[in-house]
C-alpha cells in the first residue's frame, strides 16, 4: 500500500498550523538489479517536465555571449582604441575591465541557477528526498538528497505555499515554490 505523506505548515504570523497531503504520482526503483527492493523505491511526489529547461539555458547562453563580448572588447578593442593618435578617442582601460568582471559575476550567477530548480520530489526510507538539475547539461541529477521531513519546509506567507496548501496536492501544482 502507498502511504501519503503530510506535511504541517505553520504561519508564524497567524500561529495557525495548517496540514497538507502530499501524494505520490508513481514508483521508480533506483535498483540496477531486475528484482524489485522495498528499500530502493522512492514515491515521486513531483516530476519537472524535462523538456521545460528552455528559459535556464537561454540564460546561460546570453550570459556566456555577454561575457564573450566583454572579454573581446577588454582585450582586442579597447587597445586597438587606445593605439590611435588621437587622444579623445582613447577609452579608460577601466570601463573594459569592469564590464569583464561584471559580465562573469552574471555569469556564475546564471551557472549556479540549474542547480536551484527542483527536477523531482520524492520519499525513500522516511526521508524527503529533492533532486536538481545538473551542470552544464541541464537535465535532471540523478543523484538526490534526502532530508528528514523536519529539515524541509515551505515559507507560510507565500501565495504559492497557500496554493499548495488549500488545494491539498503538490503534484497538481504549476509554479515555483522555494524549499
Amino acid at each position: 500500500s502507498i502511504s501519503y505523506a503530510t506535511g504541517t505548515i505553520f504561519n508564524s504570523t497567524s500561529g495557525r498550523r495548517q496540514e497538507a497531503t502530499l501524494q505520490p504520482t508513481s514508483l521508480r526503483s533506483f535498483s540496477t538489479s531486475s528484482s524489485s527492493n522495498k528499500e530502493n523505491d522512492i514515491i515521486w511526489l513531483y516530476k519537472r517536465i524535462p523538456n521545460h529547461m528552455t528559459t535556464p539555458r537561454a540564460i546561460l547562453g546570453v550570459s556566456t555571449f555577454h561575457s564573450l563580448y566583454w572579454i573581446w572588447y577588454a582585450v582586442d578593442f579597447m587597445p586597438a582604441v587606445n593605439q590611435s593618435p588621437l587622444e579623445h578617442l582613447h577609452i579608460d582601460p577601466v570601463v573594459g575591465y569592469v564590464g569583464v568582471f561584471a559580465a562573469l559575476f552574471f555569469n556564475m550567477g546564471a551557472a549556479m541557477y540549474p542547480g536551484s530548480l527542483i527536477s523531482k520530489i520524492g520519499i525513500k526510507d522516511g526521508q524527503l528526498c529533492i533532486f536538481t538539475h545538473s551542470f552544464p547539461t541541464m537535465t535532471q541529477s540523478q543523484k538526490g538528497v534526502a532530508y528528514d521531513f523536519e529539515q524541509v519546509s515551505m515559507d507560510p506567507s507565500t501565495k504559492e505555499t497557500q496554493d499548495i496548501v488549500n488545494k491539498g496536492d503538490l503534484q497538481e501544482y504549476r509554479g515555483i515554490v522555494a524549499l
